[in-house]
């Protein structure tokens, strides 16, 4: 990080000897100083890590468009970045991991992810966009975490085209400004598929979706889910009883809903969960998992009622068996 007096020694640093790993936090009054910095180290350059904020002001990368990263493998942009010279990125079929936080354009992200075919872990902002005429295929055989923070058709978009097996973490969070997520359960299914299954998934986060997704049908597609937040989505009786037996959801330990529930329904769930997973944990290889943290949205309640909820949910969480930890919100109607 640069800052003060030290400033032209690490520039001077790094403009004269080639590097394989750079991290650079700047303030934005000093990105002039990156002009050219990168020329001695453009064919040796592996990590890449850039941080500077300009407030709407885009700021330009410390490469030309004609310059050759050949051997680029870990890429991380924080700040509001002009990426049009990110074709000097020569082969992003070795890129491993991406992580860019200035917003890119649906095609760019299509291009992108498309070449990338050894990335492991992939975070990215993309715009929300009209549908596109063409929604390719795009493989990523070896990716395990995929955040996107997108809105409106371009989360359908994403989600029709990735196949992705090895998936452990897969997050479509809503960007700021941005609408809700034009998804819906189906086309999750579909992904699902594709995937083989996404035997490997333990994480899934889904932010504002246009239309609420079916928790128990991803629960019944997605068996070693550890854990599952979804903004929009309700937990009918059926789900919670068969995810309080463990019928469904056996690995989770923990759920995150912003949709309100009622909050004894929740809590008899909790309390029957743990029964069973202290019943298990008897047996040789323990069936189904306790929960470790819930949070839910409920719905109001009066003072009474409330105060007795409370008291059963710090029972809970000073059972012996597991440590979890509770959020009830209680919201009007």
């Amino acid at each position: 990080e640069c800052d003060g007096w030290g400033n032209n020694i690490i520039l001077n640093l790094v403009a004269h000897y080639p590097l394989r790993t750079l991290h650079l936090t700047l303030p934005h009054k000093q990105l002039k100083q990156l002009k050219g910095i990168l020329d001695p180290s453009l064919s040796t350059l592996e990590v890449l890590r850039l941080k500077c904020f300009s407030g709407n002001e885009l700021l330009p990368l410390p490469f030309r468009p004609d310059d050759t990263l050949s051997k680029m493998e870990e890429l991380a942009l924080v700040g509001n970045w002009d990426l049009h010279n990110l074709t000097a990125v020569d082969s992003w079929c070795g890129i491993v991991h991406l992580d860019i936080k200035s917003m890119i354009s649906v095609p760019l992200c299509f291009m992108i992810l498309q070449q990338c075919s050894q990335i492991e872990t992939c975070s990215l902002c993309v715009q929300s966009t009209d549908t596109v005429s063409t929604v390719p295929d795009i493989m990523l055989p070896q990716i395990c975490r995929l955040w996107i923070y997108t809105g409106g058709v371009t989360t359908k978009m994403l989600v029709d085209a990735v196949t992705a097996p090895k998936l452990e973490s897969l997050c479509f969070l809503r960007h700021r400004f941005h609408a809700s997520s034009d998804v819906d359960t189906a086309a999750l299914c579909q992904m699902i598929k594709r995937g083989q299954g996404l035997k490997h998934l333990t994480g899934l986060t889904f932010g504002v979706t246009s239309e609420p997704l079916n928790p128990l049908t991803l629960l019944e597609e997605l068996p070693h889910l550890e854990t599952m937040q979804i903004v929009n989505g309700i937990l009918d009786e059926d789900a919670m009883n068969r995810i309080s037996s463990g019928k469904v959801g056996s690995k989770l330990k923990r759920m995150t809903f912003k949709s309100r529930h009622d909050a004894d329904e929740i809590l008899r769930m909790v309390e029957a969960r743990q029964q069973n997973a202290s019943l298990d944990s008897y047996e040789p290889l323990a069936r189904v998992s306790p929960f470790s943290e819930i949070t839910f949205d409920c719905v109001s309640v009066s003072s009474s009622v409330k105060e007795e909820l409370l008291s059963r949910k710090m029972a809970l969480e000073r059972e012996p068996y597991g440590s979890i930890t509770i959020n009830l919100t209680f919201n009007s109607q």
